[in-house]
């Protein structure tokens, strides 16, 4: 039986398995990643289960107690359909609700077609990292500042309405409190940039997850009167260079139909670009 339950003397081949390409597994290294380093989660917070050919890692579904699933899948076609029945028997016997599926377009798919769930919605994202060796010049004509937790209330119309245009399925099931107490720990946790002028807050960006050599760059959002003018540009690079100096280098992911924006990152250096996707489930 390949497929089985990790446990902690699994943990540095779920972490080598993971890193082979880093920056296609941010969400999921980010999971096992406390103060710098690699470690077990604490009990009750993630569960990862693996799949082994003759020892080696090769799939893995690390499953977060929100209810996300991140499956990356690399068995052959064969081994897929020899394992299924065995994936669906333990991922049965898991206590959890299936909020949603993120990951590279194929990989959330089979798990998609094993988990016998009513879809809710479906987002399609294209998925890149940056190539360090473009360097970015910044025009320093912009007011760009560091989010602190005192910047909430500056910052949360920007976020709502980022939340309403890019996040939600349906804009009008927007929570405004729940908005507010998630962007209010997200300034606690994440480094979240903006620029402000004449006293309001026109763009901000941030980092959603990080990994030891990646960070995945989210948020990213300008009011439509201000669009098409740099100001997003300008915050990305700058974002760029301040998690460069950290050593670590961007990701971001996408929606498909998102045009401008796809040939905007591109401009900035983000390459290789794959299918990404994320399902949403009903509970």
């Amino acid at each position: 039986m390949p497929w089985t339950i990790s446990d902690k003397n699994d943990l540095i081949d779920i972490i080598k398995f993971l890193q082979v390409y880093e920056w296609k597994n941010i969400q999921a290294l980010s999971e096992y990643l406390s103060e710098g380093n690699y470690k077990q989660p604490l009990r009750g917070s993630v569960l990862t289960i693996i799949y082994r050919d003759n020892g080696v890692i090769t799939s893995l579904i690390v499953i977060t107690a929100k209810g996300l699933l991140y499956p990356i899948i690399r068995m052959t076609s064969q081994e897929k359909i020899s394992s299924k029945n065995e994936l669906i028997r333990i991922l049965a016997s898991i206590k959890f609700n299936t909020h949603g599926i993120i990951g590279l377009k194929d990989d959330v798919d089979y798990l998609d077609s094993i988990i016998f769930k009513r879809i809710r919605g479906i987002n399609n994202y294209i998925l890149l990292h940056r190539d360090n060796n473009i360097k970015l010049i910044i025009d320093n004509t912009h007011n760009i500042l560091k989010a602190s937790p005192r910047d909430l209330n500056r910052l949360l119309p920007l976020e709502i309405e980022y939340q309403k245009e890019e996040v939600l399925l349906n804009p009008k099931e927007l929570n405004k409190k729940a908005t507010m107490l998630n962007f209010k720990k997200k300034l606690q946790t994440d480094d979240v940039y903006y620029i402000y002028e004449n006293n309001i807050a026109i763009s901000k960006c941030g980092t959603t997850y990080k990994s030891k050599k990646y960070t995945l760059i989210g948020g990213v959002f300008t009011w439509k009167s201000r669009r098409n003018l740099g100001y997003s540009t300008n915050l990305l690079k700058y974002m760029i260079n301040e998690e460069e100096k950290k050593g670590l280098t961007s990701a971001l992911f996408v929606k498909s139909s998102n045009s401008v924006a796809l040939h905007l990152y591109k401009k900035l250096g983000f390459i290789d670009p794959v299918d990404y996707k994320i399902n949403y489930y009903y509970n």
